[in-house]
């Protein structure tokens, strides 16, 4: 295991990352004391086809109101597409004017 400082590891962290990419894992110190070690764990790259962490909570936070109400598909999309203008709260800048 190859041993670098952080003021290297800053300078050098392409360089360092290709070493973890080819199996070798690398041990940051600071003050000669070791704080880190960088490990190559990935086996996969992620790919594109995963749902991100919004459309993950975006997914759970309608199956809750779905589950507490009787939305479909259908009053869903109607109450996300009512124009501006007239959803109830909503402020522009004009009436700050």
């Amino acid at each position: 295991m190859q041993s670098v400082s952080v003021a290297v590891a800053k300078d050098k962290l392409p360089s360092l990352l290709h070493l973890v990419e080819q199996g070798e894992d690398i041990e940051i110190t600071r003050h000669g004391k070791p704080i880190a070690i960088i490990t190559h764990m990935i086996e996969e790259p992620v790919s594109g086809d995963e749902p991100s962490s919004f459309e993950i909570a975006y997914r759970h936070f309608r199956e809750q109101i779905e589950a507490d109400s009787d939305y479909t598909d259908e009053n869903w999309n109607e109450y996300f597409n009512i124009p501006r203008e007239i959803q109830t709260g909503i402020r522009h800048e004009e009436d700050f004017s």
